[in-house]
């Protein structure tokens, strides 16, 4: 997840499954949060837990990229899109075209970067998993679609719709950890994995890590670092100094 709020630096860092399998679909995600920082190679640290997966009304949302607007992080806009009149049993690609519309009709400036992200939903039509992503400015979606945020872990073939919910979250959390080692990117993936659940019905659970105090500005965030809410990580002390006196910047008063 890229979070582009103010100059000083981005949070970053991102890597999404959506799983149909036997008896529902699951989409697991990572949840570590990194904060890049200019002038450095790898940022100044990075922070576990934080939310990626999201559960509205029918269908489940997940998405990798600018997870912020200014200081509004992308759950804010999510949550208006929660108390808006919502029609069932629309098929996938009207479930993305009504958040779409909802968006761009009542955040219009903030429209452009909301939907600058790689965004993944998935929800059960007419009995059948449907799988969609939503990537330059184009939705494409189909029945028992497995996706990835990476094409080299789908190559593998260990994630398949003929295998059951839970085996398809073992391999994807294998798949994930061994992405981010081979990549060298453990300090922009990983943490407790976020993983919500389908059911056919389209009755939607938490399987791990439900969300907790999430925040929707860039002032809760700060807010939940110091009440100690995040494991964090520095690559060094000064780094530390760096980011608290930004974060110092916005936390409640």
């Amino acid at each position: 997840m890229s979070i582009n709020c103010f100059s000083q630096g981005t949070f970053k860092g991102s890597f999404t499954f959506v799983l149909p399998s036997q008896d529902g679909i699951a989409v697991v995600s990572d949840t570590r949060l990194s904060y890049d920082y200019p002038g450095t190679e790898k940022g100044l640290g990075y922070f576990d837990p934080t939310q990626k997966v999201f559960i509205i009304h029918d269908f489940v949302l997940s998405f990798t990229g600018a997870g912020m607007v200014n200081t509004t992080f992308v759950k804010f806009f999510i949550d208006a899109y929660k108390k808006e009149k919502y029609t069932p049993k629309r098929s996938l690609d009207k479930t993305f075209q009504h958040f779409k519309e909802y968006i761009e009709r009542k955040f219009p400036a903030e429209a452009p970067v909301i939907f600058s992200n790689v965004i993944y939903l998935a929800k059960y039509f007419d009995g059948i998993p449907y799988s969609g992503i939503y990537f330059n400015g184009r939705f494409q979606s189909g029945p028992y679609a497995v996706l990835s945020s990476s094409d080299q872990v789908l190559k593998t073939g260990l994630v398949n719709p003929e295998n059951t919910c839970e085996q398809n979250i073992f391999y994807a959390k294998k798949l994930i950890s061994d992405y981010a080692i081979k990549n060298n990117q453990q300090h922009l993936i990983g943490g407790p994995f976020l993983i919500a659940k389908i059911f056919p019905d389209n009755k939607i659970i938490w399987m791990e890590n439900k969300p907790i105090s999430s925040p929707s500005t860039l002032s809760q965030f700060a807010d939940n670092y110091f009440k100690g809410f995040y494991q964090s990580h520095f690559f060094s002390a000064e780094s530390k100094l760096v980011f608290e006196d930004i974060m110092h910047r916005f936390k409640s008063k």
